[in-house]
């Protein structure tokens, strides 16, 4: 059974995008997904310059959807894989909204050309990630390259115990790592009101203690995929991208929506600051 029903590949044409419609296509040969399709946004806001510059309205759809099938029927003399195209009116992050379902998979390329790179940056990609109800991935790195080494961060949610599960599913081959970061919360604190040091070292160790349970819990829960385990402590953002380096890897899987930390973290700080910043591709799992 396919993992998702479509993957969508939204494209600008810029050389990101085509990365990202490359995948799309690796994914679909892999039988990741019952179909496919490359979108491509038409902004509103474009074509009234464009009316107000030429003083009529240009007729933009014609060569728009031209361009979606060239590039259709490039990718499937490349890959062999046939994906339908659609062109879509804007605004960019409610368009694809609303294109998306449950059971798709949206896929972008890390940044886009002119106009096009605000559909990663900024508010338009925050906006994108709470409003589809599916999976998005973004891609960083060459199609080329097939998923090796996959990292799971978990918060021992529900919506990260799914990022598991999809991690196993697109990367059957790939060595998958699950962490989770753990924070000594009122450490600073402590050390601002100059708490002994030996009890700084304790509240730590209780944390740890804490992080291991929970993580043999987690595990025990459902049916996890055979992975290996870490516990990291440390600000999530910047520890899950020093793992990244430091570990190779190439697709980094989190949660849309974490439990204590939901809006802030796992959605908000964690994932936005990966998508926008990582080094390698980011699937965002509902």
């Amino acid at each position: 059974m396919a993992t998702f029903s479509r993957i969508m590949a939204a494209t600008d044409f810029s050389d990101p995008s085509l990365e990202a419609v490359r995948r799309s296509a690796a994914l679909l040969k892999a039988g990741q997904a019952e179909s496919g399709c490359i979108l491509h946004v038409t902004e509103a806001g474009i074509m009234g310059s464009l009316r107000e510059l030429l003083g009529r309205s240009p007729d933009l759809s014609a060569a728009l959807e031209q361009r979606l099938e060239a590039l259709a029927t490039d990718i499937a003399d490349e890959t062999g894989m046939t994906l339908t195209t659609q062109l879509l009116p804007g605004p960019i992050a409610r368009s694809l909204a609303g294109a998306i379902t449950a059971d798709d998979l949206i896929v972008l390329g890390s940044q886009g050309s002119h106009r096009g790179r605000e559909l990663l940056l900024g508010t338009t990609a925050q906006r994108l990630v709470y409003q589809i109800p599916g999976a998005a991935l973004v891609v960083r790195r060459t199609a080329s390259r097939a998923w090796r080494r996959v990292l799971v961060a978990t918060d021992f949610s529900e919506p990260s115990r799914r990022a598991l599960e999809r991690a196993a599913q697109l990367a059957p081959e790939a060595e998958v790592g699950l962490v989770h970061v753990y924070a000594s919360r009122f450490e600073p604190s402590m050390h601002y009101a100059g708490v002994d040091e030996t009890v700084i070292q304790e509240y730590r160790q209780r944390a740890r203690l804490e992080a291991e349970r929970d993580m043999r819990a987690f595990l025990e829960a459902g049916d996890a995929p055979a992975v290996n385990t870490r516990l990291e402590s440390g600000y999530a953002p910047h520890r899950l991208r020093d793992m990244v380096s430091e570990d190779d890897i190439d697709l980094l899987v989190v949660g849309k929506q974490g439990q204590s930390m939901t809006r802030d973290i796992m959605l908000g700080s964690v994932s936005m600051s990966l998508l926008q910043r990582s080094e390698c591709d980011v699937l965002v799992v509902s």
